[in-house]
């Protein structure tokens, strides 16, 4: 068995660079073929949560607790041309899905200018995004691995790092700038937003994306999808012998969004900024996001803000969350005809969570979660199962990288 502990490292002949690579009006060479990395994670919880599960509330004829995995498998491959640029490619194969087992897959190539991307990956919002300390491996108070509370709203949970593809990893180009006195730039464009893999139309084909998808076969767009996407994040990082500070800001524009039956103008976009102080063990930030027309259906504006702390006493780390989002509904909602928000409706949601981790060993660590979550409902809708609903939830979970 090779590579029980940490990366394996193969030398390979997978790819020969002995072709010829044009670059900067020259050819270039690898004596060397790709060197393949394999690496990955398994993350596992158990949850209980204690939540308003009568009749038409959140929690109703749902589970008290349960066991949650989460999985991923890495490949990268490398190789460095004599001209010092380097050619490598990504895939991350995932182990808990059931449709497409494939999370990103792309190429890649970088030299001193920057490095640029093609293929299925994230937008550079979500890739850069600096959030708040305080979590897990495994809990959060921002869109954790795993949320055990029965939230009824129009995103469920409390976003800080989501852009506005359809499908987040979505075929697209990516820049990322070199890092200069701190400060890196990156952007991307997708031009379309639900367009991951073959599956999706955008494999081997014949013309080009329709602008939407067919999901019910009658010929008709009857889901819109996105199109022309631009993302944009610069992040800062600052560091002495005592204290570093880190602080990000960017944004995320859909170009177009298809309008079909029953959905308002939907080209929406997301601005969202974060920091971090970290002095000695102690570590403190917070984290803005803003949504502007975030769910296509329900003409949904709103913002997701909040704040952590954390504290390193090796090989325990401890943490506290608090995020509150907000989100006014601009046009009717309904999701699985059971629950929805009529026009002048608002949502809040709240949440509080503490957490500890614990480095049991290289790659191997337990954490443990105490949280709390509430949530209102506002406005003139008959059927509100968020408003007034809470959840105590109690979690513990492993994470292992290798």
């Amino acid at each position: 068995m090779v590579g029980m502990r940490g990366s394996l490292m193969v030398a390979t002949s997978l790819v020969r660079a002995s072709g010829f690579l044009g670059f900067v009006g020259s050819a270039a060479y690898a004596e060397d073929g790709i060197t393949l990395r394999i690496g990955g994670n398994f993350n596992s919880a158990y949850q209980v949560v204690i939540d308003d599960d009568g009749q038409g509330e959140a929690g109703d004829d749902r589970n008290s607790d349960n066991f949650f995995s989460d999985a991923e498998i890495d490949f990268d491959g490398r190789t460095v041309l004599d001209n010092g640029l380097e050619v490598g490619a990504h895939l991350a194969l995932l182990g808990e899905t059931d449709d497409q087992q494939i999370d990103s897959a792309y190429w890649y190539f970088s030299a001193g200018w920057g490095e640029v991307r093609f293929g299925s990956d994230d937008e550079v919002l979500a890739n850069m995004c600096v959030t708040a300390p305080g979590a897990s491996s495994n809990f959060s108070a921002f869109s954790p691995n795993q949320w055990a509370a029965n939230v009824a709203g129009p995103l469920d949970t409390n976003p800080v790092c989501n852009g506005v593809d359809d499908e987040g990893s979505a075929q697209k180009i990516v820049y990322y700038s070199p890092i200069f006195h701190g400060f890196q730039l990156g952007l991307s464009y997708t031009p379309s937003g639900g367009r991951k893999s073959q599956i999706d139309g955008v494999g081997p084909h014949l013309g080009m994306p329709p602008h939407g998808f067919d999901e019910d076969g009658d010929g008709n767009v009857d889901t819109t999808e996105s199109r022309h996407n631009v993302s944009a994040y610069a992040a800062y990082v600052f560091e002495s012998e005592d204290w570093e500070l880190m602080w990000g800001i960017g944004g995320a524009w859909t170009g177009k969004m298809e309008s079909v039956p029953g959905n308002a103008d939907a080209n929406r976009s997301v601005y969202q900024t974060g920091f971090n102080l970290e002095i000695d063990d102690f570590s403190v930030g917070a984290v803005f996001e803003y949504f502007n027309n975030y769910a296509s259906v329900s003409g949904v504006d709103g913002f997701v803000v909040g704040g952590g702390i954390e504290y390193d006493l090796e090989p325990w780390t401890i943490g506290l969350q608090y995020s509150h989002g907000r989100f006014d509904i601009a046009n009717e909602f309904e999701d699985n005809d059971t629950r929805f928000f009529d026009s002048g409706d608002n949502f809040t949601l709240n949440r509080l969570v503490a957490t500890a981790e614990l480095e049991f060993a290289p790659g191997i660590n337990f954490d443990a979660e105490l949280g709390y979550t509430w949530a209102n409902a506002d406005g003139n809708s008959e059927q509100k199962e968020a408003d007034g609903y809470d959840a105590i939830e109690f979690g513990i979970g492993s994470a292992i990288e290798f």
